[in-house]
């Protein structure tokens, strides 16, 4: 199921949990190359936990943005991840920002 995935790959990643999850759809970042699907989701009303597991092998650093702060860190290079970009825009083109 994408939204209990989407649950916990929240919490796990970022230590945070959210009262409201908006599913934006879905894109295939591979599309042509395997079948991968991922699912995207505005998550909203975000509280901290204590549940923060990263795994092993993951580096991970949990930083709060703006919008325009995020938009410029996508602009100069800085974030590149193809899911964030993917899911900014979605989430703009739907209205939720």
């Amino acid at each position: 199921d994408p939204l209990c995935c989407a649950q916990r790959e929240l919490e796990e990643e970022t230590g945070f949990s959210a009262e409201k999850f908006t599913p934006l759809g879905q894109v295939t970042p591979l599309a042509g190359f395997c079948d991968e699907i991922q699912y995207l989701f505005v998550a909203e009303h975000l509280a901290k936990t204590n549940r923060y597991e990263c795994d092993d092998d993951e580096v991970i650093e949990v930083v709060t943005l703006s919008r325009e702060q995020l938009e410029e860190k996508i602009i100069d290079g800085t974030i590149t991840d193809a899911k964030t970009i993917a899911c900014l825009s979605k989430a703009r083109l739907c209205g939720y920002i």
